[in-house]
């Protein structure tokens, strides 16, 4: 029995279905995610899986949320003449050189990953409930998969909310937060919760407490250093990288 109609555009499309489904899983976010935040509706990528060749605008819609170029999606589906048609030449060049995925500058892995935002998106005073938290932030995969040797989920992303550890950290800056690390080895800056939200602070090991404790300070010398019994805080984890608006 010859296939369907349906049935050829849903195998034409399903190179672009599975890589963004792929791209969905480094981002964090699921395909109905996907479709609201690119503005298109819950349902746009389970419709485009059932053979429903997207509209160009919904496409480019798609690459610019999952941070790729339109012209590598292009390529992902089966028959470039439907694509031709949808997408006409924007210049001299001959559109179908880039829809033929042979010709598409394509690396086989994502270049960038998305990294959930820790609970309330800051580290500090409470987090303004108008202000909405981002389902993911995006990072360079070299930077988390090569420099940090992590997964996307071994981290946390915050934003920094009040001056308490300037100058390592202050208002405003960004930080990632790698949830591997949760045992002060050594003094570090680590993401600590104590039961009223969650804040950046120096933390140290007390050799030879009983019961363990910690020691945990600010960088500001007006805030006072206290000690705390290891059960009685929660170490997040440790404060790898911060980024700083200039």
């Amino acid at each position: 029995m010859q296939a369907t109609r349906r049935e050829q555009k849903r195998a034409e499309l399903a190179p672009l279905v599975a890589y963004i489904d792929a791209r969905c899983a480094d981002i964090g976010i699921t395909r109905s995610q996907l479709g609201i935040q690119a503005g298109l509706g819950e349902d746009c990528i389970r419709k485009i899986a059932e053979g429903h060749m997207p509209a160009a605008p919904r496409l480019r819609a798609i690459a610019d949320r999952i941070g790729e170029p339109v012209e590598r999606l292009i390529g992902l589906i089966g028959q470039a003449a439907d694509a031709a048609k949808m997408f006409p030449p924007t210049s001299e060049a001959n559109p179908a050189a880039f829809m033929q995925p042979d010709n598409i500058p394509y690396t086989g892995r994502p270049q960038i990953v998305g990294i959930a935002p820790l609970a309330g998106g800051c580290l500090g005073r409470a987090a303004d409930p108008r202000t909405p938290v981002p389902a993911s932030v995006a990072f360079r995969r070299e930077q988390i998969i090569d420099g940090l040797r992590g997964e996307p989920g071994d981290f946390r992303w915050a934003i920094m909310a009040g001056n308490a550890m300037a100058p390592e950290l202050c208002d405003h800056d960004e930080v990632l937060i790698d949830c591997r690390t949760t045992q002060p080895i050594e003094p570090a800056i680590f993401a600590i919760d104590e039961g009223i939200g969650f804040t950046a602070r120096w933390v140290e090991y007390i050799p030879g407490s009983v019961p363990p404790s910690y020691r945990v300070r600010c960088s500001d010398a007006r805030f006072t250093p206290y000690d705390v019994a290891a059960d009685r805080i929660t170490i997040v984890g440790r404060i790898v990288w911060i980024g700083r608006r200039l």
